[in-house]
């Protein structure tokens, strides 16, 4: 089936540059356990009011379940898995009254696992906005109601306090500079960007079973050529300064550490 989403942004003003950023993603999740994330319209720029449609057919659920299933089967789960479909759209545009930048979410659910499928959630959606101006109006007696001599006594101040603000961000810079990931999570962040469509993440790893060989490999690379190999997904468990993943086939447990 072909499915479409619709957006369009509403103004009782006059706007320009209206731009949008849209994205939609298929969220396969079992609760409490793991998660996984299928991309059916990539991030995608777009201007004033769009449509986009995409496919979603039985190739796709078939796939759906085959991962939950595989995933399953590692993870020792059976339950039904919950699958939403989230539109992420961010707006931008100028008014006269200031700059708009707004997140825009609308979600359909269903639930696999059974022969019917019943999507939950609101087909129309609105997000309401404003922008907030305040108005200063002079006196024309003062100068911000205070006399000449009270503004340079006040202007004095002003700059003796920016003074000490600028000295203390200039010493915060120097002693408190931003901490750079560590060797560890640069390695994560490469290795879901890079093969996303392989590894699960998963809050705790199946128990060992009895007479079960583990095998330590030496590089996340030769552990996702195994998973390719063994057509099987690779389970991914984030701990402080750990990342534990690995492959499971029948007893034999092919394992990749990295640690700090």
């Amino acid at each position: 089936m072909e499915v479409t989403f619709s957006y369009s942004f509403e103004s009782d003003r006059s706007v320009s540059q209206v731009a949008e950023e849209v994205e939609i993603n298929a969220i396969l999740v079992n609760p409490g356990v793991w998660s996984k994330t299928f991309v059916l319209v990539p991030l995608t720029n777009k201007s004033g009011d769009f449509t986009v449609t995409f496919p979603l057919d039985n190739e796709d659920f078939s796939h759906f379940i085959d991962v939950y299933k595989a995933v399953g089967k590692e993870t020792g789960g059976s339950a039904p898995y919950n699958l939403t479909i989230k539109a992420d759209v961010h707006t931008t545009a100028q008014t006269s009254f200031g700059p708009i930048d707004e997140e825009f979410s609308q979600t359909l659910s269903t639930v696999l696992g059974s022969n019917i499928l019943e999507w939950e959630g609101e087909l129309v959606g609105s997000k309401p906005g404003a922008i907030e101006t305040s108005r200063i109006i002079p006196n024309p007696n003062k100068f911000v109601g205070l006399s000449i001599i009270q503004i340079r006594s006040l202007s004095a101040s002003v700059a003796g306090v920016i003074f000490i603000l600028l000295v203390y961000l200039i010493v915060m810079k120097i002693w408190f500079k931003p901490e750079k990931l560590s060797p560890v999570e640069e390695e994560v962040l490469r290795a879901r960007k890079k093969h996303s469509d392989v590894i699960v993440d998963i809050e705790e790893l199946p128990q060992a079973k009895a007479r079960e060989m583990v095998i330590q490999l030496s590089s996340l690379d030769e552990l996702i050529k195994a998973a390719d190999g063994l057509l099987k997904p690779v389970l991914h468990k984030a701990e402080a300064d750990k990342h534990t993943y690995c492959v499971i086939d029948g007893l034999t447990r092919y394992e990749y550490i990295s640690e700090a």
